[in-house]
């Protein structure tokens, strides 16, 4: 299945070649406050860097066998958040992150 990233809000796409295959993801980040954004320098960086070694490190753990890659996107959305919070460029806390994670609604569809 082919696995399509898109923000909440965004309208599913009409059927394309791929047909009803086509994994459709949506991530819904809560918004921060202006009282809890810091410095967002580095989000990307740091959402990326997570999702990598999200993926890798799982692949390692389990036999090779990866993780999903809507999972990892997750963390690596949640640390991103995280980084926001603090002065430190592209640093984020684990507490932060786990907290940050638990209010990301993912939805998915075919």
């Amino acid at each position: 299945a082919h696995v399509l990233l898109a923000p909440a809000h965004a309208v599913p796409p009409e059927p394309t070649e791929h047909g009803p295959n086509v994994l459709h993801v949506a991530y819904a980040i809560p918004p921060l406050g202006p009282e809890a954004l810091v410095n967002p320098i580095g989000a990307g960086y740091t959402c990326a860097g997570v999702l990598l070694t999200w993926l890798v490190s799982a692949a390692a753990l389990h036999g090779g066998a990866p993780s999903s890659v809507e999972k990892a996107l997750l963390w690596g959305l949640a640390a991103a958040t995280a980084s926001c919070r603090r002065v430190e460029t592209a640093e984020f806390d684990t507490h932060a992150t786990s907290e940050a994670a638990e209010n990301i609604r993912v939805t998915s569809h075919l």
